[in-house]
């Protein structure tokens, strides 16, 4: 999984708000969350026959791009989604992305960048 934090995960009880929640799963299922004030909002499921290969049995490039959509409410955030470049969604979350100050990664990721990437 993947986690837009609002606050650091490791230091605080209070304020566990996760802005951006991407969480693949076995059986070909993206889930796509965000959890606000102890709780989880409506999960987003995105389903897809080649998931299980794309995200469980090949690396796979991960894109997040924070959107300005004029039709986003002014207190939620637009995410677009993409793997291997490739668009899979627009997530909304309701909430503003300026609360996020970590991201978080499951332990057997492997994060990697090149200097282009940014």
């Amino acid at each position: 999984a993947v986690n837009f934090f609002a606050a650091n995960p490791r230091q605080t009880n209070e304020n566990r708000d996760i802005l951006f929640h991407f969480n693949p799963r076995p059986r070909n299922t993206l889930v796509l969350n965000t959890f606000l004030q102890n709780g989880w909002q409506e999960e987003v499921f995105l389903r897809d026959d080649e998931f299980s290969t794309k995200l469980f049995e090949n690396p796979f490039k991960l894109t997040i791009k924070v959107t300005d959509a004029e039709d986003t409410p002014k207190q939620m955030t637009a995410f677009g989604v993409f793997v291997n470049d490739a668009f899979l969604t627009t997530y909304l979350c309701p909430a503003d992305i300026t609360m996020a100050s970590f991201i978080g990664f499951s332990p057997n990721l492997r994060i990697s960048a090149n200097i282009e990437d940014f």
